[in-house]
């Protein structure tokens, strides 16, 4: 099949190891002499990450993989060709005791360990599916969270969700922001932050609406749609279209085609044993549709949580409540795909 770079190589004198999965991929590691150890941890966490990345994306169209310590003359790099990676001796440390249970990409330590999974994912994402690059690199971000996810647990993937949203909006500031879907969004210093972290929050999203087995099923059904005449946000929305059995135009619409993000404030009021919540939508432009949790915590010390949807600039919703609050929160969790203003 075209791929967009034909061929890759490396040439050494190379000690190497590998792995045969069941699904018949092959994944290769190779090294220096005296990195037989470096190469094994390779062969692990590349087996970790096919792991999440079959689940999640379904098969590779090919069967074998190479990951390959190079040594440039020049520039160090961490670059993926089909059925190839390639990296230099930054990207390549020892792995022994690598801890990236906090979900913080940014963090130098993790590096040597993310660029595996982040690299291997390319070759789902961008060369075997075809899909455009300011939407592989915020898939890429997003299968890192599902290795993490893997690797260390719930928690782990929520702290990539919270990185990637203080990556974003925590970020923002006056600088114009373009859609994931616009050409233009390379043209400022907010590319990096919109199409490497925006995407990953709204999968999230997507992944709590539509649940975990209609999520990953919609995933693959995308990855398996490699018409290269249809654009691949299309063929993303109708993976999961198909697998929700609903329309979700109006989703990818409001995420991907257009800039911004909601911005959200919030008050409450008491009323004998019923509270009632005010949520608004402060950003310019049309309301987003939204879900989120609002969060009331009580003079007792205890919270509770209720789950809503967002359609209207703003929305009042009551619950029969008989402890008192004294505070409210819109997702308590901080992966919301939105600014939330605390009153």
């Amino acid at each position: 099949a075209p791929r967009p770079l034909p061929f890759g190589f490396a040439v050494a004198a190379y000690i190497s190891a590998t792995t045969e999965r069941e699904s018949g991929l092959s994944l290769s590691a190779y090294g220096f002499r005296g990195e037989e150890r470096l190469v094994e941890q390779r062969i692990e966490v590349l087996s970790e990450c096919a792991d999440a990345f079959e689940r999640a994306l379904g098969p590779l169209p090919w069967s074998q993989v190479h990951f390959v310590h190079v040594k440039p003359p020049e520039k160090e790099t961490g670059v993926s060709l089909p059925g190839l990676i390639l990296v230099s001796d930054f990207y390549f440390p020892d792995l022994s005791g690598v801890d990236a249970s906090s979900g913080n990409l940014h963090d130098p330590a993790v590096l040597g360990l993310l660029v595996i999974a982040d690299e291997l994912s390319h070759q789902w994402n961008f060369y075997a599916s075809g899909f455009p690059n300011e939407l592989a690199e915020g898939i890429s971000t997003y299968t890192n969270a599902l290795f993490l996810e893997r690797r260390h647990g719930a928690q782990a993937y929520l702290g990539t969700m919270r990185y990637c949203h203080e990556a974003w909006i925590g970020g923002a500031d006056t600088t114009t922001e373009y859609a994931i879907a616009n050409p233009q969004v390379y043209s400022n210093s907010r590319y990096r932050s919109v199409v490497f972290c925006k995407t990953p929050l709204v999968l999230d999203a997507l992944r709590r609406r539509l649940g975990d087995e209609c999520f990953f099923d919609g995933f693959r059904r995308a990855f398996a749609l490699r018409a290269a005449h249809v654009d691949g946000f299309e063929r993303l929305e109708q993976g999961f279209e198909a697998a929700a059995g609903a329309e979700l135009r109006p989703f990818f619409d409001q995420w991907f085609f257009r800039a911004g993000f909601p911005i959200l404030t919030c008050a409450f009021e008491q009323s004998g044993d019923e509270v009632a919540v005010t949520v608004r939508q402060t950003q310019p432009g049309d309301p987003y549709e939204i879900d989120l949790e609002v969060e009331l915590e009580c003079e007792d010390g205890s919270r509770h949580t209720r789950p809503v949807t967002l359609t209207a600039a703003e929305q009042v919703f009551t619950w029969s409540f008989p402890r008192k609050p004294v505070s409210v929160h819109l997702g308590p969790e901080g992966r919301l795909p939105a600014r939330v203003d605390e009153p």
